[in-house]
């Protein structure tokens, strides 16, 4: 199929063909009809994309942070970090109409709806998105102003967080295609619109929709559409409304304002968020748990549905809004009039063919069979995948790295060309059903390791799961059944116990020992998905206690105390040596991770995996060495050989120690 993307590399707009994604429970797939271009947003996204200097400016503490990960992991992580980057491919877009292609949920096959949301309403062919944030439509005849729902629903938003009543007054700074609907929405509202702009076309069109140009007076409220760096748009704002009135800001300008105006009139200043209660939650946006009506009545759920209504039943009419139509083919011909200014515009759509190619997976050729190397896939190839794992495969000349599959397609083919799999896909079974296949990575989210590790293990496939195994205690022991019923080959990336610092330590260990394990982790935003799949003590905890069991062995008694994300957990053994682990989740990370092991009068210490002191002797390496390359080296010495790297009694008793709380 075919999809709009930024490309940095080539510091322009493309389309390009990609697999579309794969059916997921919760999802809805959409054939695309017409999508919206946010000529604000994504007008801003590809102008500074265009320049380092802007990206320096507006992005710069991204830029100082990962050069700054160079000192701890060295310029070959940064390298491969950067280019990545570089070389993958930005979806465009949030806001479409299209078809159903299959039954889910309450969507039937052939339906007409209108999708939203960034990550998953973009400029492509086919999109899969999450149940919530599609709505149903019945006017195909429409579909063209449909699929303005997100960018419509974003000004409905701002309208309800004003507050405005019927026969107020209020005014409209930024005609775009955001300020223009507000205008016409508050029409609707019977509320008295004017607007202001410095664009002769876009007040012409502005008049159109029947939104006066010719602003006097003072107003209830002042909707601030236009994006100024200034501070002249929010103060023009503070002299125009009235005493005690209020200013709704729905674009990012420079709200340093005049304190003698916004004070002395009691000025309140709203900010509006999106397309309404829910964005950004990904309980309400990923999870699908809507939010009781009883207590949010207009969510970005229901908002969208009801701009939906308003289209259908003509009370809100975008036709002389869009002035702009382009075949997905031209998509880059539309940034370059939104960004070059060449010529006047406010709404710019996209239009998508027929029937798009439905091919899930893309095979430039099937690698030969070679004695004694290993074919790899991936499913999943994130961040941590593509910086500490396959730049440790890229070269071995023990492993061909075969196919990948990720949920996306446009990542799926960005991670095949810049690591070389010559086949990739978004849909992992095709990679199980290969029988070029002779290990699996599984790379994936959390709550998705259990249910694919047990496929790839029924398919006959070795597998390398990154931890956690599962994050309950049926889905372990139902890998643990699969396992014992296959006969299969597993692996998970307890990467610590293979470190050269481990090794050290290992070496002068005695027994009975007393270990403290204490882990500076820091906090994660409430909205990061670890917290709703298993949690960080079962999803980063298990790491440590993993370290413990390889230090000590199978513990006779544990004890697991939660504290905030994190938790305290003891490990006792018969010979009466423990481990303490604290999985700190309140602090800095000023120090990440510090070990003091006690054992026959000595004092053993691993500071961050980059510093080991024994008896006054230190040993160092040059970078943060957390045991990545020796977990590899052990994995397919252990293939080779026919033995796991980690025995699989160590595996599920580190699992259970922390899933049997739950």
């Amino acid at each position: 199929m075919k999809g709009v993307f930024y490309s940095i590399a080539k510091r322009r707009v493309v389309v390009e063909e990609v697999p579309p994604p794969a059916p997921a429970a919760g999802r809805v797939l959409i054939r695309t009809l017409y999508s919206a271009i946010s000529t604000g947003t994504e007008g801003h996204t590809v102008s500074l994309a265009k320049s380092p200097l802007k990206i320096i400016r507006e992005r710069g503490r991204d830029v100082l942070r990962l050069l700054s990960l160079a000192k701890d992991f060295g310029p070959r992580f940064v390298y491969y970090k950067a280019r990545s980057r570089a070389e993958g491919l930005s979806p465009l877009g949030y806001s479409l109409s299209g078809v159903v292609l299959e039954d889910s949920g309450p969507f039937r096959r052939g339906e007409l709806v209108v999708a939203v949301g960034g990550q998953w309403a973009n400029h492509m062919e086919v999109v899969s998105v999450p149940h919530i944030l599609v709505a149903k439509a019945s006017r195909e005849d429409l579909a063209r102003e449909l699929a303005f729902g997100a960018i419509a629903s974003i000004s409905l938003h701002a309208i309800r967080r004003s507050g405005i009543q019927p026969g107020e007054r209020a005014l409209v700074i930024g005609l775009g295609v955001v300020g223009q609907i507000v205008g016409r929405l508050l029409k609707i509202w019977d509320v008295e619109v004017d607007g202001m702009d410095l664009d002769p076309f876009r007040l012409k069109v502005a008049r159109a929709g029947g939104i006066g140009t010719e602003p006097s007076g003072e107003y209830d409220v002042v909707f601030v559409a236009a994006p100024d760096r200034s501070g002249k748009v929010v103060n023009t704002a503070g002299r125009m409304v009235r005493d005690r009135g209020k200013v709704v800001a729905l674009a990012p300008a420079n709200y340093g304002f005049d304190w003698k105006d916004f004070y002395h009139k009691e000025v309140s200043l709203l900010v509006s968020r999106s397309y309404g209660p829910g964005r950004y939650d990904p309980l309400y946006e990923e999870y699908g748990l809507d939010y009781p009506i009883g207590y949010i009545r207009w969510t970005e759920g229901r908002n969208l549905a009801y701009v939906v209504k308003l289209i259908e039943e003509r009370k809100l009419v975008l036709e002389d809004v869009i002035t702009h139509e382009f075949p997905v083919d031209r998509a880059p011909e539309a940034y370059d009039l939104i960004t070059g200014a060449k010529e006047p515009f406010v709404g710019v759509v996209l239009k998508y063919p027929g029937e798009p190619d439905l091919k899930r997976i893309y095979v430039k050729r099937v690698p030969p069979r070679r004695k004694g190397v290993f074919n790899v896939a991936f499913v999943g190839a994130g961040s941590y995948a593509q910086g500490f794992i396959l730049p440790h495969l890229k070269g071995r000349k023990d492993v061909s790295l075969v196919a990948v599959a990720t949920s996306r397609g446009h990542t799926a083919r960005s991670v095949a060309e810049l690591w070389g799999f010559p086949i990739y896909t978004t849909d992992y079974r095709e990679v199980l059903e290969m029988d070029e296949v002779d290990i699996v990575f599984v790379m994936t989210r959390h709550s998705t390791h259990a249910r694919i590790v047990v496929e790839a293990l029924k398919a006959g496939k070795a597998v390398h799961c990154e931890k956690p195994l599962a994050i309950t205690p049926d889905e372990l022991e139902d890998i643990r059944r699969t396992l014992e019923e296959t006969k299969g080959f597993l692996s998970v990336g307890f990467n610590r116990r293979f470190s050269p610092h481990t090794g050290r330590l290992l070496e002068a260990l005695g027994r009975p020992f007393q270990m403290m394990y204490r882990i500076d982790a820091g906090p994660l935003p409430e909205s990061h998905w670890i917290h709703y799949e298993g949690g960080r003590l079962v999803g980063e905890g298990i790491h440590f206690v993993d370290y413990a069991v390889a230090i000590g062995g199978i513990p006779t008694a544990w004890d697991v105390q939660p504290s905030g994300d994190g938790g305290a957990i003891t490990l006792t053994w018969e010979d009466g040596s423990v481990a303490s682990i604290l999985y700190g989740t309140f602090g800095a990370k000023e120090e990440k991770e510090r070990i003091e092991v006690m054992s026959g009068g000595r004092t053993l210490r691993i500071l961050d995996f980059r510093r080991t002191e024994i008896g006054g002797k230190v040993f160092k390496t040059a970078v943060v060495d957390k045991g990545q390359r020796g977990m590899l080296e052990a994995l397919f010495r252990g293939l080779r050989e026919g033995r796991p790297p980690i025995p699989y009694e160590e595996v599920f008793t580190s699992h259970g120690i922390l899933l049997a709380r739950r």
